[in-house]
């Protein structure tokens, strides 16, 4: 049966299977052990479930304008098995009191180590076992079936193994561990070449030593920590350039990340931008209503028909705010974008009116991290993208309700 997931075309559909037997599963449980006058005490008191439910509302009621009602319905049922997963959440940390940013912490930390693990031997199989020249494939992308949903994974997850280096004075052997797993995660992303997910770690890493430099600038633990994580990032760019340019005289990732640009003769990069302007286009037509949930793969069609060559036909937007804008208009944007504001706002103040907030840093440049994938590509429409969204987003509940 696990098998079937990784040689499925799209692993989305097994894994969409599996994150709704787990919401039946966990929720029965809860309606069965739990009053509901226990489980309404806890949904009322979140804004974000608020929010969340105002969007699963409008998207609900999109599917009256949407042209392909069937498209739409699946896309529904998606979205409902999300919305599911978060209240999930909610009532498990809420109902069993969970020391819940402990332990998201800890799971990010282990599932760092077995994503970029699963990167690196899939690189050495490629390059050194099976002898072929390094080129940038898909085989390297692991558990999650793309290679830029990994390199996202890994750079969202590697904000809590900050907090874990910085946190306190660790021992050395902890130290050398939470420096480790950033190495290890710096050269899968490397290996990766993800632009945006390059770009974001480097934003990730930039926000949390700037605040410690900031905020401990004093301590030389922390200023020496500093120095041996800047060694072990540098290590392993020369160390993934080494392997890459044994077969290649150019250096590819800084061919690649020289290509971060607004350039339209890059291919990846004015397909995005036309995809922008077309959108923005249906956005302008369809303020109110929008065109239905799911349905941008149809309408863009109409939009974009002089440019599709061999029936290569768009199906997201590359840009989770503009497509949301698009199919459930002006109101569900509001809520969707409300799901980004609350939290991002929330932990500035936070952040402002303590001494030293290094969870809300931390939390933020997950935010960050998450918003910057949602600018350039469509992680609302991957279970193992929004999933984890869904687990920072409890995460600023937790933070603000016991803090």
């Amino acid at each position: 049966m696990i098998g079937r997931v990784f040689n499925a075309y799209d692993r989305i559909h097994p894994q969409f299977f599996y994150l709704g037997l787990c919401n039946l599963t966990i929720l029965s449980y809860v309606f069965y052990k739990f009053s509901l006058d226990s489980i309404y005490n806890i949904i009322k008191k979140s804004r974000l479930f608020i929010f969340y439910f105002i969007y699963i509302i409008i998207s609900t009621f999109s599917v009256i304008v949407a042209t392909n009602k069937v498209e739409a319905l699946i896309t529904l049922s998606q979205y409902f098995t999300f919305f599911f997963s978060f209240c999930a959440i909610i009532l498990i940390s809420s109902l069993y009191k969970l020391n819940y940013l402990k332990i998201l912490i800890y799971f990010s930390a282990i599932a760092l180590i077995f994503e970029s693990i699963g990167v690196l031997y899939s690189v050495f199989d490629y390059v050194y076992i099976n002898g072929n020249d390094f080129t940038r494939r898909n085989d390297y992308s692991g558990f999650a079936g793309n290679i830029n949903i990994t390199a996202f994974s890994l750079v969202i997850k590697s904000s809590f193994i900050y907090f874990l280096l910085f946190n306190k004075e660790n021992k050395i052997v902890h130290d050398i561990l939470y420096i480790s797993i950033l190495f290890l995660v710096s050269t899968s992303l490397f290996f990766l070449l993800t632009r945006g997910a390059l770009l974001a770690f480097s934003a990730l890493s930039i926000l949390i030593i700037a605040y410690i430099i900031f905020t401990r600038f004093k301590s030389r633990v922390a200023i020496r920590k500093i120095l041996i994580l800047g060694l072990a990032l540098v290590s392993s760019y020369l160390i993934a350039t080494s392997i890459m340019r044994e077969d290649n005289s150019s250096n590819l990732i800084v061919d690649r990340v020289a290509t971060i640009s607004l350039d339209t003769e890059d291919e990846s990069i004015g397909q995005r931008l036309r995809y922008y302007n077309l959108t923005l286009t249906i956005i302008g037509d369809n303020v109110l209503t929008g065109i239905g949930i799911g349905n941008w793969k149809f309408k863009s069609i109409e939009y974009d028909a002089p440019n599709i060559v061999e029936y290569t036909i768009p199906y997201h937007t590359h840009n989770d705010f503009l497509q949301v804008a698009s199919e459930t208009g002006l109101l569900g944007f509001v809520a969707f974008l409300s799901l980004f504001i609350i939290p991002i706002m929330g932990l500035i103040k936070k952040i402002i009116n303590s001494i030293d907030q290094l969870m809300g840093v931390c939390l933020l440049g997950a935010f960050i991290v998450y918003f910057i994938d949602s600018t350039l590509n469509f992680p609302i429409s991957r279970p193992i993208s929004h999933i984890y969204f869904l687990f920072i987003l409890m995460g600023y509940q937790s933070l603000i309700e016991t803090r």
